[in-house]
């Protein structure tokens, strides 16, 4: 049994994926946001730029990359909305551009208790696919994406 629960945890970790489910993944410490996930659902990072980082989750066997931060490619519209949007994450958007299916949630930040910056701070998340109708009423339901850095928030690691 240990040689066994040895080899899982070796395989989560030797592929930099963390399992999700049972509450907040803390996927971004720079931008303080975390993702609620089904159960055997895994989210890897893969890159952090100046202003944004990308990531990869698996969910029932889809992939689904993820955009944090910066300026998604994303109609403006859309992305103006994000100002409105200042009790939490709030789906901003929907549409299909450049061959794939996108998802953007945002949040206005009036103040960050982390960086003590008052606002306005937008964040903006983006899930992004080939194809996200299988899963979005997962993406798309309340509380998928929230704040870290708000107190009521206890975080998986």
């Amino acid at each position: 049994m240990n040689k066994f629960l040895f080899l899982v945890v070796a395989a989560i970790f030797g592929c930099g994926c963390t399992p999700a489910g049972g509450g907040p993944q803390l996927v971004s410490t720079d931008y303080g946001v975390c993702i609620n996930l089904p159960e055997g659902a895994t989210y890897s990072e893969l890159q952090k730029r100046a202003d944004f980082e990308t990531a990869s989750l698996n969910i029932g066997g889809l992939n689904v990359d993820v955009m944090i931060g910066g300026h998604p490619p994303f109609s403006r519209s859309a992305i103006e909305k994000v100002m409105k949007a200042t009790s939490g994450f709030e789906v901003l958007g929907e549409e299909r551009s450049g061959g794939v299916d996108k998802i953007l949630y945002g949040y206005n930040r009036s103040y960050d208790p982390v960086d003590k910056f008052y606002g306005p701070k937008n964040e903006l998340v983006m899930f992004y696919a080939a194809d996200l109708s299988p899963i979005r009423d997962i993406l798309t339901k309340k509380d998928v994406v929230v704040d870290c850095r708000r107190a009521s928030v206890t975080v998986r690691m």
